[in-house]
């Protein structure tokens, strides 16, 4: 049964900012910039300033993950692959 839950999200990815916290609406608005991105997306807020994003083609999904140092306000963005056991609470 949860299998049907993480299918959707398997390739997500989790993004964190670290050092600033910002909203959803902003975060959603603006950490795709520097990434220049082909194709949309979907995130969403799994708390504690981690969220969870799944994009529309592989190929925006590997520029992501193989790109150097990403920043968004001058903090760096931490990009790491979504694994069902992720718990936002737990990550340090």
């Amino acid at each position: 049964m949860l299998d049907e839950l993480y299918f959707p999200w398997k390739d997500a990815l989790i993004i964190k900012l670290l050092g600033k916290f910002v909203g959803y609406v902003t975060m959603k608005d603006r950490f795709h910039k520097p990434w220049k991105l082909q194709a949309g997306y979907k995130m969403i807020d799994v708390d504690n300033g981690y969220y969870m994003v799944k994009f529309d083609l592989e190929a925006d999904r590997e520029k992501v993950i193989e790109g150097w140092s990403w920043k968004l306000f001058d903090h760096y963005l931490v990009v790491s692959v979504w694994n069902p056991l992720f718990v936002s609470f737990e990550e340090k």
